[in-house]
């Protein structure tokens, strides 16, 4: 049982990077320097869709796509959370990785407090990229109406 299982957890692991390097490349080239926005196979927000409200999501994409091509401020623009959570985002990944890989569980100084700061931090993202002041314009992703320059 434990030899199918470690074995089901490297397909998953690699199907999971295959999909994540398929959609880089397609990021950075399929796009040729466009704005994801021009093109119908990528996909809307749906909460954006249908509510109108920013999910702590909203502008990943375009965030991925700037940050692939290089243009850092813009990508820091569409989405600020990003920036700030991958150091904690990649430390969970490597420590989830390190445990499937010798087997063994891993216990990370306040790992407790790090859930529920990244809970904290992401639900408080939420709330006032939504309030419509101008203070907190720097948390919405920039509009890009198809057909106009990017930002």
């Amino acid at each position: 049982m434990t030899q199918r299982r470690n074995t089901s957890d490297v397909i998953l692991a690699a199907a999971l990077l295959s999909i994540l390097l398929i959609g880089g490349v397609c990021l950075l080239r399929c796009l040729h320097g466009g704005h994801p926005a021009e093109y119908i196979w990528m996909p809307s927000c749906p909460l954006r869709v249908w509510t109108g409200l920013l999910c702590p999501g909203c502008g990943t994409l375009r965030a991925t796509h700037y940050f692939l091509n290089g243009r850092f401020d813009t990508a820091f623009r569409c989405q600020p959370l990003l920036f700030v959570l991958s150091p904690i985002l990649v430390l969970l990944v490597t420590k989830i990785l390190y445990e499937k890989v010798r087997r063994t569980s891993l216990a990370l100084p306040f790992e407790l407090q790090i859930y529920w700061l990244l809970f904290i931090t992401i639900g408080l993202f939420f709330v006032l990229r939504n309030i419509p002041l101008d203070c907190l314009e720097c948390l919405r992703p920039p509009d890009h109406p198809i057909g106009a320059t990017c930002p």
